[in-house]
């Protein structure tokens, strides 16, 4: 933990030590009687969180840039097979004849 969080934590701790009752527990038995969690984890859930976002981000961004090339390959493709077949067909029906 860097100084920020560790002084943001003491904070904490003596913030809910000064709640009636809870003065004799320890930090953690107060954070679970309270519904609270450490700032370290839910600082640990939150990057989590965001790492999450970033990946599914940056997968969606594949797979839209993967369509993207998919369609620009039939699209070639396919003026290539409308140039091509004519082109094909007509040097066919010359040997044909």
């Amino acid at each position: 933990m860097n100084k920020d969080t560790e002084a943001v934590e003491k904070v904490q701790r003596r913030f809910t030590k000064r709640l009636p009752g809870l003065h004799a527990l320890s930090y953690a038995q107060r954070l679970k009687l309270l519904n609270l969690t450490s700032l370290e984890l839910r600082r640990l859930h939150n990057d989590l969180v965001w790492c999450y976002k970033m990946c599914l981000v940056w997968l969606m961004l594949n797979v839209i840039i993967c369509c993207v090339h998919r369609l620009l390959l039939v699209a070639m493709l396919t003026s290539y097979i409308n140039l091509a077949v004519p082109t094909l067909l007509g040097a066919i029906s010359l040997y044909a004849m």
